[in-house]
């Protein structure tokens, strides 16, 4: 029996794509923008912000030391509003709150930084959460197995009563060897929908 769904964060329930955020930012010149994507978002130090080990002022103080100055104020503003270009992926919040009609349990497992309680309240249906798991609060990532089994261990989950849709197939097969139910969300979610409900309606 399902009771618990597991939803990754960014490309699940809110897109994340950090050529929309420079082009919100008006950067056009094709130099600009790959230094700024291979210097802050593309940058050991956004994972080190997964990791819980940056903030965004340290990623700051280092992805200066590696782009000419022009971009410096850049970087800046990008660094202190990135996540205002968050849009929530169609149909999602209907889905949460549907689900949660049905009495399951809604979680969250992120590989995010620490800002993410910045910004969790602008989330679709975030109310309906019944808890979750930011990696930089538990200095793990997906695809390590550990963070599955943190979040397990937290809630006291079973795994074969939980389903897990994450937009990265090395996320998905993770939690696949662990034996939680999988759905590798690829932005469609009528088709995540089905999936979920062929469970709850067996």
């Amino acid at each position: 029996m399902i009771k618990n769904i597991i939803f990754d964060m960014g490309n699940v329930l809110v897109r994340f794509d950090p050529y929309r955020i420079l082009e919100e930012h008006d950067i056009k010149d094709p130099e600009d923008i790959d230094l700024l994507l291979k210097n802050i978002f593309y940058s050991e130090g956004w994972s080190k912000m997964d990791l819980g080990i940056y903030v965004e002022d340290d990623l700051y103080n280092e992805a200066i030391t590696k782009l000419p100055v022009r971009l410096h104020h850049t970087a800046r503003e990008i660094l202190d509003t990135w996540y205002e270009s968050l849009t929530p992926i169609k149909g999602i919040k209907e889905l949460v709150t549907d689900l949660k009609k049905r009495k399951l349990h809604i979680y969250l497992l992120s590989n995010a930084g620490k800002s993410k309680d910045i910004y969790w309240s602008s989330i679709p249906a975030h109310e309906c959460f019944d808890g979750g798991i930011v990696s930089a609060f538990v200095g793990c990532v997906k695809p390590d197995k550990k963070i599955f089994d943190i979040l397990l261990e937290k809630y006291g989950l079973k795994a074969e009563e939980c389903i897990f849709t994450d937009d990265m197939k090395k996320n998905i097969d993770a939690a696949g060897t662990l034996g939680i139910n999988t759905f590798l969300f690829e932005g469609d979610v009528e088709a995540l929908r089905r999936y979920i409900f062929e469970f709850l309606d067996k």
